[in-house]
């Protein structure tokens, strides 16, 4: 305390000074007319910016809920599609029993981490174990498939992305049904391979390539994206089809995990042919 006293005694000139500067700017501001004008509309920018920045995080959250509402409704949307359904059409003496059976759900989840540029990139999101999500599901986008789970903890899931060099998807021409296995085989996070499609196949520049539906992880149908360009290696029975993504997973914010509710009884199943 004295030393505090002792530096106000020593600088007594400089505290004099501001004390009146302080005066002078109230008796300014308050008894004059166009200053008091000049420092309200000065005060009224600062607090005007900073209610403009407080309505701009208003709205960022805002839209981030309107964003999570629109992927759960898009969920919805895809379970009403054919393609989710398990045609369990039954014909006994022309007598139709139980068309249709709920085979794919589709669960909205938010992508927390996302890589494109590695040789093996993944997916996390933000849905896990208690959510009812397992390993091998698919995970699909607004515009397209994304991967494939692998891993699940107990809020959290990691996807195989579809640029991994791992992943292999069975997919399918849209207009006949030839049908390959689509990898990622360069650096580029749009282009895809699409093999083993044979040569007397009718394949053009242009065709949509879907999801074949062999795969117990994606229901059949579901757009990949379009060719962009056909070879054939020499001696080989089979073209080599570069597939440019509908998807852009470098802005990839919200995708759809996909659960087969047949999952296990495939599995069951072929378990058993395999033992025999």
């Amino acid at each position: 305390m004295r030393d505090l006293i002792n530096y106000i005694v020593k600088n007594n000139s400089l505290f004099l000074f501001l004390l009146l500067e302080g005066i002078a700017l109230y008796l300014v501001v308050q008894y004059n007319r166009h200053p008091n004008q000049i420092w309200f509309s000065t005060t009224g920018v600062f607090s005007g910016a900073l209610m403009e920045k407080y309505d701009e995080a208003k709205q960022f959250v805002y839209l981030s809920e309107v964003a999570k509402e629109l992927a759960d409704n898009n969920a919805k949307l895809y379970e009403k599609l054919d393609a989710s359904r398990f045609d369990n059409l039954v014909v006994i003496d022309s007598a139709n029993v139980d068309v249709f059976k709920q085979q794919y759900t589709f669960m909205s989840a938010k992508v927390v981490d996302n890589s494109i540029n590695l040789n093996n990139n993944t997916i996390r999101l933000n849905r896990g174990r208690k959510h009812g999500i397992k390993p091998h599901s698919g995970v699909i986008g607004n515009n397209g498939i994304v991967g494939i789970i692998t891993d699940v903890s107990e809020n959290y899931s990691i996807a195989l992305s579809l640029l991994h060099r791992q992943t292999n998807i069975s997919c399918a021409l849209s207009k006949n049904g030839y049908f390959g296995a689509l990898r990622w085989e360069s650096n580029n996070p749009q282009k895809m391979i699409l093999n083993d499609i044979p040569k007397h196949a009718d394949v053009a520049v242009g065709d949509s390539i879907v999801t074949s539906g062999y795969s117990d992880m994606f229901p059949g149908g579901v757009y990949v994206g379009a060719i962009d360009s056909i070879w054939v290696r020499p001696g080989s029975g089979a073209y080599k089809i570069q597939v440019h993504l509908s998807n852009d997973l470098s802005r990839l914010q919200y995708a759809y995990i996909v659960s087969n509710l047949m999952k296990e009884e495939i599995e069951t199943l072929e378990a058993q042919v395999s033992d025999e």
